[in-house]
C-alpha cells in the first residue's frame, strides 16, 4: 500500500517535514526508545515492525540491526521513511523494509468527507466507527517478534479528541475508543505467539504543563502521576486506561504479561512532552496434551 493524499495524512506529512532535521535534539528520547526495543528483542536476531516510524529520528536503526535480522518501517509518509534510512546510511540494506501504511486510524477518508468547520452528524460518526473496526494489517504477515508503536497513537486520536473538546457526544467518545482499541489489537495481530509489543506514546505537553520543560525535574513519574490525577493529559491516552484495554484483549487470549514502562521527558522543541511506554506479550500457543 502506498501513501494516500487525504487531509489527515497530509498533516502528518507536513509534520514530518517540519521536524526532519531534529536528529540531534531527539538524542535522549531516541536512546530511550532504542533501548526499549533492544530489551524486547528475542535471544536470536528476529523481526521488528515500527508503526509511525516517520523521520526515524527517535530510532537508531544501526543499533537495532544488531538485534533484529529484519526491520519493517511503517508510516503513511513513504518519502519520509526513504529519506530517514538514507540519513542513517541504510538505503541499500535489504534488512530494512519500507511500507507506506496508508491510514492506520481507518477513518482518514471519513474525516475528509465531514463538513469543514462543523461537527459530523450522528450517522457520520456511526459510519466512522464501523470503518475504524475494519482496519487491516499493514504488513503481509502476522509472525513478527516485536511490534512497536512510536508516538503514533496520539496522532491517530488527535482529530477525534479535538472534536470531543467541542462536543462530548457519546458517539465521538466511542469512535476514539474504537481507534485506540483497534490499534492495540492490530499490534497483537502482527505478533507471533510469544512476541512482544511496545507501545510508546506522548501523553501531555508543556502547552498545558509548563513544568515539563524544567531542567531540574528529579521525579518525573511523580509529576506525570499528578498531571493525570488533575486530568491534564491528551484525551484517550491515560496509561492506566490503555493497560485496562490490553487486559480486556488478554481476556480473549490475546496477550499476557502487561508491564508499564517508567515515563520520560522528550524535548521535541518547541515543546516538551511526557512519554510513557507499555510492554506486552502475546499469549503463546498452548501445547496440545496427550490423551
Amino acid at each position: 500500500m502506498t501513501s494516500c493524499s487525504l487531509p489527515l495524512l497530509d498533516e502528518q506529512i507536513r509534520r514530518n517535514a517540519a521536524f526532519r532535521d531534529a536528529w540531534e535534539r531527539y538524542s535522549p528520547h531516541r536512546n530511550r526508545v532504542t533501548e526499549l526495543l533492544l530489551a524486547a528483542a528475542p535471544p536470536s536476531p528476529g523481526t521488528l515492525a515500527i508503526l509511525g516510524a516517520g523521520n526515524c529520528n527517535d530510532i537508531d536503526l544501526l543499533r537495532l540491526l544488531t538485534a533484529f535480522s529484519r526491520i519493517r518501517l511503517i508510516d503513511c509518509d513513504l518519502s519520509a521513511l526513504s529519506m530517514a534510512v538514507s540519513r542513517q546510511g541504510l538505503s541499500d540494506n535489504p534488512a530494512v523494509e519500507l511500507l507506506g501504511s496508508g491510514d492506520l486510524s481507518g477513518i482518514a477518508g471519513d474525516l475528509a468527507n465531514w463538513p469543514a468547520g462543523s461537527l459530523p452528524s450522528a450517522s457520520e460518526v456511526t459510519e466512522a466507527i464501523a470503518t475504524a473496526r475494519l482496519v487491516t494489517l499493514p504488513v503481509p504477515d502476522d509472525s513478527l517478534d516485536v511490534v512497536a508503536s512510536v508516538c503514533l497513537l496520539s496522532q491517530l486520536l488527535e482529530p477525534v479528541a479535538r472534536l470531543l473538546s467541542l462536543d462530548a457526544r457519546p458517539g465521538l467518545l466511542e469512535l476514539l475508543v474504537t481507534i485506540r482499541r483497534q490499534h492495540l489489537a492490530l499490534m497483537l495481530q502482527m505478533l507471533k505467539p510469544g512476541g512482544r509489543g511496545v507501545l510508546i506514546s506522548d501523553v501531555v505537553s508543556s502547552d498545558t504543563a509548563a513544568e515539563l520543560c524544567d531542567a531540574g525535574l528529579t521525579d518525573f513519574s511523580q509529576l506525570l502521576a499528578r498531571l493525570i490525577r488533575q486530568k491534564n493529559f491528551f484525551t484517550g491516552l491515560n496509561p492506566a486506561v490503555i493497560i485496562h484495554e490490553l487486559r480486556f484483549l488478554a481476556s480473549n487470549g490475546e496477550s499476557t504479561k502487561i508491564e508499564p514502562i517508567s515515563p520520560w521527558l522528550w524535548d521535541a522543541g518547541p515543546r516538551c512532552y511526557a512519554v510513557f511506554g507499555i510492554e506486552f506479550e502475546k499469549a503463546a500457543l498452548l501445547q496440545a496434551r496427550s490423551p
